[in-house]
């Protein structure tokens, strides 16, 4: 599968770049990340029928300039691409996320091998971060994980090593369930992937969730994340902004589960730049 990088610069920036983020995910964008002038937009070649950029926020901020340069990015030339820009993450003193050909890396307790090739979530973009902060927070040792759109596998990886009795990692793209195998494999860990979505998840128990996605797809599988989350247990989303947060919020609280950390306005160690992962028990 290759995939379309859409490059686009906007001015003013803000809050315009949240809006756009949001229509292009109802046109299924799967992935973000911020730039200094604006934002990269990735979605699996083709291009949707139908998407009109120049519409594109035209009736919502008629004093917003938008332009794109789309290019299309052969899966063979993501590894080189990602490796061209890619530098070790460090998530306080706890985690560092770096490549394999990274040689000058400070090492920390948990120390994370991603060889990204075409996945997302290299720890480079705010959500990752924050996920793989707050799970630093949670008690995973000799209990059952699941990733959900586990990308490169990451968020998986650092369960396996926080001591997970067995993680499972799920992402709709096949060639994410191998690029994660090879990183389990890289960091010496035992993750179980599969290719798929929430309906793999029928007859399922885990005592933590952890899902990484976007606000449409949260809000959509949210009943089936109560189905597989054991009561008392974790629930860790991100992926949407912190303009998002009160509707995921209150359609948590439909299916049984209690937000933490929110007490009116979200807890400045759950959100950057924006960005918000929230934290929820099971009821």
């Amino acid at each position: 599968m290759n995939y379309l990088e859409y490059r686009f610069s906007i001015a003013p920036l803000d809050p315009a770049r949240e809006v756009l983020v949001a229509e292009l995910a109802d046109w299924g964008f799967e992935s973000f990340l911020e730039t200094e002038t604006g934002l990269l937009a990735y979605i699996p070649e083709p291009s949707p029928e139908g998407l009109e950029l120049d519409d594109l926020m035209a009736y919502q901020m008629p004093d917003v300039t938008i332009s794109v340069v789309v290019e299309l990015i052969p899966r063979e030339n993501w590894n080189a691409k990602w490796e061209a820009g890619f530098e070790p993450i460090y998530v306080d003193d706890a985690i560092t996320v770096r490549a394999p050909f990274h040689v000058n890396a400070n090492d920390a307790r948990y120390t994370l091998i991603v060889q990204p090739k075409m996945s997302f979530g290299t720890g480079h973009h705010d959500t990752t971060w924050l996920m793989m902060k707050a799970m630093l927070d949670l008690d995973l040792d000799g209990r059952p994980v699941l990733d959900m759109g586990s990308g490169t596998g990451i968020l998986a990886i650092l369960a396996a090593k926080r001591g997970a009795s067995y993680v499972e990692a799920i992402d709709i793209d096949d060639w994410a369930e191998e690029n994660a195998r090879e990183n389990a494999a890289l960091n010496e860990v035992n993750i179980t992937c599969f290719t798929g979505n929430a309906d793999l998840l029928d007859g399922k128990s885990f005592n933590t969730v952890l899902a990484n996605i976007n606000r449409n797809v949260l809000m959509a599988d949210l009943p089936r994340y109560a189905k597989v989350t054991e009561p008392g247990g974790n629930l860790l989303l991100s992926g949407f902004f912190k303009s998002d947060a009160e509707a995921l919020i209150q359609e948590a609280q439909r299916w049984g589960f209690t937000a933490l950390n929110h007490t009116g306005t979200l807890s400045p160690a759950m959100s950057k730049n924006d960005w918000c992962c929230l934290r929820f028990v099971r009821g």
